[in-house]
C-alpha cells in the first residue's frame, strides 16, 4: 500500500470529527446504518462480516443480533475520507494505522519504563541518561 501524504488540518479536522460522531452514536452502530455510510449495501457488509475482516458485537449480552461497533466504524470512515479507493483498500489502511498508533503507544510505555528503572537505580549516569532521554523524547512532542 502507498503512503498517502495528508495536510495536519485535514487530520485535525476529521479527529474532530471521529470524536463527535462517536460520542452521538454511542458504542455500536446497526448494520443498515453502518453500509448506508460505507456506501455500500448491507449484503455487501455482510460479506465483509463474514470474512471477518469487519467486526461485530452483540447488540446485548446472550443476543444473537449483533452491530458495527462505532470505533471500527469510524476508522474504515476516515480511511475513505482520506482517499482509500475501494473498502478492501480502507480496511487495511484502518488496520495498518491502527498497528502505527499501537507500535507508538508500546514505545512510549517502553520508554518510561526505561525512565523510571533509571530514577529507581539513581546513579550519576542513570540521571543523564534520563536528561537526554527526556530532551530528545521532547523533539516529538
Amino acid at each position: 500500500m502507498q503512503s498517502r501524504q495528508v495536510r495536519e488540518s485535514v487530520r485535525v479536522g476529521l479527529a474532530s470529527i471521529e470524536q463527535s460522531l462517536a460520542t452521538q452514536a454511542g458504542p455500536l452502530v446497526r448494520r443498515t446504518v453502518a453500509a448506508k455510510l460505507l456506501g455500500m449495501s448491507v449484503q455487501g457488509l455482510d460479506r465483509h462480516v463474514a470474512k471477518g475482516t469487519i467486526p461485530t458485537e452483540p447488540i446485548a449480552e446472550g443476543s444473537t443480533r449483533t452491530a458495527i461497533p462505532t470505533a471500527d466504524l469510524i476508522d474504515l470512515a476516515y480511511e475513505q475520507a482520506l482517499g482509500a479507493t475501494t473498502l478492501a483498500d480502507a480496511i487495511a489502511a484502518a488496520r495498518e494505522r491502527r498497528w502505527r498508533e499501537l507500535e507508538f503507544s508500546n514505545a512510549c510505555n517502553l520508554i518510561s519504563d526505561l525512565i523510571a528503572m533509571k530514577r529507581a537505580a539513581g546513579r550519576p549516569q542513570d540521571l543523564i541518561d534520563i536528561e537526554r532521554i527526556e530532551r530528545e523524547a521532547s523533539r516529538y512532542e
